[in-house]
């Protein structure tokens, strides 16, 4: 069970996104507004030591070390930290450095995007309609 709530213009809210993934032995959530936290409950621990708790980012994270300017346990990330990473990772594909941060989409990602978006507007015009993406 999943629940994803994003918005760029709810009052009070502006730019928000935010997730929980819940399950049998735990649930993880994340606020964007956050983005240096995820908390954390779990029934994994030992008697009294299992429950909510709050994780901050640190080096140990994928992604952290290789695209923060200050890549040690405590420090914050905010939503325009994100920009560095994504400027990081498309100046390391330009310059062919295959290592770190995931590489950018291209173009036939995007481009996919769009066709399935168009998809779903043409079947929703057409009463649910199945329309071939080729």
């Amino acid at each position: 069970m999943a629940s994803l709530a994003v918005s760029r213009v709810s009052a009070g809210d502006a730019n928000g996104l935010e997730f929980e993934v819940s399950g049998t032995k735990g649930k993880a959530y994340f606020d964007m507004s956050r983005a240096a936290e995820i908390k954390l409950s779990d029934l994994a621990g030992s008697s009294g030591l299992s429950g909510k708790r709050r994780i901050l980012v640190n080096p140990e994270f994928p992604y952290f070390a290789n695209g923060s300017s200050m890549a040690f346990g405590g420090v914050g990330v905010t939503q325009i930290d994100q920009f560095t990473y994504q400027a990081r990772a498309f100046l390391n594909q330009v310059a062919g450095i295959d290592e770190g941060l995931p590489k950018v989409p291209g173009f036939n990602h995007g481009y996919r995007a769009m066709r399935i978006q168009q998809a779903i507007a043409e079947s929703a015009a057409n009463a649910g309609k199945a329309v071939k993406i080729n």
